[in-house]
């Protein structure tokens, strides 16, 4: 344990050293004698061990020294140019009986610090001094006599032959050749014209200064670009509405088409059969560089199959009113893809009779439903309601005999639609939500029961026979879901029910076949936040093979996902790194083909895997 200078005996009174009886020195003072009288060489305690000097203590240690001596004591460092290490002076006493004193009263300290004063010193000893700030001569002698930018030079040398043994540059560029490049989205398909975009103006217009640095009036109204109308009522010839008016191969492609929607009859096979073939060869769907193509110009809105099971024919409708149709299989790269416009706005809904091939019926949010005859070469106006209803349509399904359909409308109504009548209004109009309906499905087994859902957070179960245009009521309701609706579909059985809202929740409902009340069945979490740039994820239910169905995902690598409905569970997950790289909100099977699945995203591309 440290002691300091207060426990030490310091400045002790001076007393009478003890003498012998015969008057001679005893044997302590022979002692102090002989060492001298500096107390630079250290003095004797009480046990005759020799101490360290008070000031090389003090030094080493840091004691505070309050004695007189300490004070008046100075030391000073010489340097000797001729010799490489320094050396110290003797110390200088300012006052010559102060060094009597300390002789005549010797510092005695415990012997712990004298132990630990005697190993610093040694240490100390070892230690290289500088001299005068620089380096010792052992550097000078390796540099020489090379200035500081010959040794910067030398150093940098140095150090870049240390890093090149490393093999730092050659790890870099086996990096870089291990790393696949992405391939570019495939050019196949409808060619686009770019518009030429005029370089923007900026200050002098805003600040309405001419070149000159003269103010300029107020300027005149900009001209706003008018909105795409409706076209017009009636038939419109496929000649007028293909996407490029101009483009001299219009009618060739148009007969190519007209002879591919044909009715065609299929031969059923059997059910048990195909089941079995569709959970075996499902790990075996994959994707090729030839399944993509980009089919309308903006982003998809509805995307479907015609029925035919060859040629193979994907049918897409976009934001702006186009309704592509694509030869997977064409050879022919001219007649691959064909564009039609039969509306003006996003194309909500797109379905191709399984009894009439050759009519292709679409509608909008231009509030237009259109049947496309693939025979006659004209777009019908089946349903439309006045423009200054601000009305637009949602989605609609075949009833009964694909004779009439059902249509969900934004106001909240469902309309009763038959095709045979030649005026283009509905035959009922039902008020079944003070909200927009979003989607309506008619169970496939029990034709007078349909359910809606939309933005009121509820799927309602309706009965035709029951209906009442001032104030229908609905059978039941489901209220399972806490947010909006995107879609709600009976499954091809008609004893389920599909749904997805913005809660991130895939619910299916189990419909009873002897009429009891719809229970739920199970509950799925999936991301369905896709923002405002992705069209809303829609489950869809597999045409002939029962408890599947399909829908997008959110999740990377970009994939479809195929569900079981009854477990919940997700049976594939279709991806490729080299053909898939973007979210395929709208996803259908083939109607004929159970193995054969399109997937569209937000840039027109349609990918298929088979």
């Amino acid at each position: 344990m440290r002691r300091s200078l207060r426990q030490l005996k310091v400045n002790q009174p001076e007393t009478r050293s003890p003498q012998s009886s015969d008057g001679s020195p005893t044997k302590r003072q022979r002692l102090i004698s002989r060492k001298g009288s500096s107390t630079r060489s250290g003095s004797l305690d009480k046990n005759n061990h020799l101490l360290p000097p008070l000031e090389s203590i003090a030094r080493e240690k840091k004691f505070p020294v309050k004695t007189e001596m300490a004070r008046n004591c100075t030391s000073k460092f010489v340097s000797i140019s001729s010799g490489d290490k320094p050396v110290f002076s003797q110390i200088k006493t300012e006052k010559q009986d102060v060094k009597d004193d300390e002789n005549k009263n010797p510092i005695i300290l415990p012997r712990k610090a004298q132990k630990t004063v005697s190993e610093d010193d040694r240490e100390m000893n070892d230690i290289k001094p500088v001299v005068d700030g620089h380096a010792s001569d052992d550097s000078d002698a390796e540099h020489g006599s090379l200035s500081y930018e010959q040794i910067r030079e030398k150093n940098l040398r140095e150090n870049e032959l240390f890093f090149a043994s490393l093999g730092i540059d050659q790890a870099k560029e086996m990096l870089h050749a291990s790393v696949k490049k992405p391939k570019k989205p495939t050019l196949k398909g409808l060619k686009i014209k770019k518009e030429e975009i005029l370089p923007r103006r900026h200050s002098l217009r805003i600040k309405r200064i001419d070149p000159e640095g003269i103010q300029m009036p107020e300027p005149e109204p900009l001209i706003q670009v008018a909105e795409q109308t409706r076209l017009p009522e009636g038939p419109l010839d496929m000649k007028e509405s293909f996407y490029s008016k101009g483009n001299p191969e219009g009618d060739k492609h148009l007969i190519a088409f007209k002879a591919l929607f044909k009715d065609k009859k299929r031969k059923h096979a059997k059910q048990e059969k195909e089941i079995s073939n569709f959970l075996s060869d499902l790990s075996k769907m994959s994707i090729s560089e030839g399944c993509v193509a980009k089919v309308v110009p903006e982003r998809v809105f509805s995307v479907g199959w015609h029925p035919a099971e060859s040629p193979l024919i994907a049918v897409a409708g976009d934001k702006w009113g186009t309704v592509g149709l694509w030869n997977v299989f064409s050879q022919d790269e001219d007649q691959l893809v064909t564009a039609f416009k039969p509306h003006t706005r996003p194309v909500s809904c797109l379905k191709v009779p399984s009894v009439a091939q050759h009519k292709l019926y679409s509608c909008s949010y231009d509030a237009t439903l259109r049947c496309g005859d693939f025979e006659k070469g004209v777009f019908s106006e089946v349903f439309s309601v006045p423009e200054a209803d601000d009305d637009l349509f949602r989605n609609f399904c075949f009833y009964d005999t694909f004779q009439t359909l059902l249509v969900s409308q934004l106001s909240g109504n469902v309309s009763l639609v038959d095709v045979r009548t030649p005026k283009s209004s509905a035959e009922q109009v039902f008020k079944v939500s003070h909200k927009s309906l979003r989607t309506v499905s008619i169970n496939p087994f029990q034709h007078d029961h349909f359910i809606t859902a939309g933005t009121d957070t509820n799927i309602c179960l309706w009965d035709m026979r029951k209906m009442n245009q001032k104030s229908p009521k609905p059978l039941q309701i489901l209220d399972q879901h806490t947010r909006a609706i995107a879609s709600a579909y009976f499954s091809p059985s008609g004893h389920k029910i599909v749904s997805s809202a913005a809660d991130d929740q895939i619910l299916v409902f189990e419909v009873p076949s002897s009429g009891g009340e719809i229970q739920l069945g199970t509950r799925i979490r999936h991301n369905n936040c896709t923002g405002r740039w992705l069209t809303n994820f829609q489950p869809t239910w597999h045409p002939t093979i029962p408890n599947i169905f399909v829908v997008g995902s959110m999740a990377r690598p970009r994939e479809i996902q195929v569900y079981d409905a009854s477990q919940g569970t997700v049976l594939r997950s279709l991806s490729s790194e080299d053909h898939l790289g973007s979210v395929c909100s709208l996803n259908v099977f083939h109607p004929h083909r159970p193995r054969t699945l399109v997937g569209a995203n937000s840039s027109g591309r349609l990918h298929v895997f088979m």
